[in-house]
């Protein structure tokens, strides 16, 4: 088989342009090189981390993201949660099937708080549950909305004997008269 000549090989891009088919490959090797070598990222994270008192938050003063949570280049271009690098660097990895929590009972209201003695890991239950969400909001709910405890347990979802009741009536009436 006919090895391709230069002009295939620089067709449609514009480059190389006048270059044979090893000083094309030699640049694109040369281009695919890492760039300088990174500081190891204990070095890199805990400069970017306003140390206080160990009771206090730690604000991540580094990149954060929309909601306010601080980010980290692992290294890998990869980014990863501020917190939970803090806590592996601190702790140790993060149980499998579980997710960091920033422990308010532990003094820590901030999002990029990476203090890793604010951090623990929960199921994402316990985490939704413990935050100021709509699901915990919820939850926390003991009565219906006309003031009847919740007695009644369906499918997971909680009901109100009484208003159930009431509503089956108001279902079988409006049956009889059809």
């Amino acid at each position: 088989m006919a090895e391709p000549s230069r002009a295939d090989a620089n067709r449609g891009s514009g480059k190389g342009v006048g270059m044979s088919l090893k000083q094309v490959a030699e640049a694109l090797v040369a281009r695919a090189k890492p760039g300088p070598k990174l500081r190891p990222l204990a070095e890199r994270f805990w400069s970017k981390v306003e140390r206080r008192n160990p009771n206090e938050c730690w604000p991540w003063l580094g990149a954060k993201g929309k909601e306010g949570y601080g980010r980290v280049h692992r290294g890998d271009r990869r980014m990863v949660l501020a917190h939970r690098v803090a806590y592996e660097l601190a702790v140790g990895p993060v149980p499998h099937g579980l997710e960091l929590d920033h422990v308010k009972a532990r003094g820590c209201t901030r999002r990029d708080c990476v203090n890793p003695a604010h951090l623990e890991p929960v199921t994402r239950r316990v985490n939704l549950l413990r935050g100021d969400t709509i699901t915990a909001s919820n939850a926390a709910k003991t009565v219906c909305k006309r003031g009847h405890t919740f007695d009644h347990v369906r499918q997971g979802k909680r009901y109100c004997s009484t208003c159930e009741t009431d509503a089956a009536r108001v279902r079988w009436a409006n049956r009889s008269h059809a």
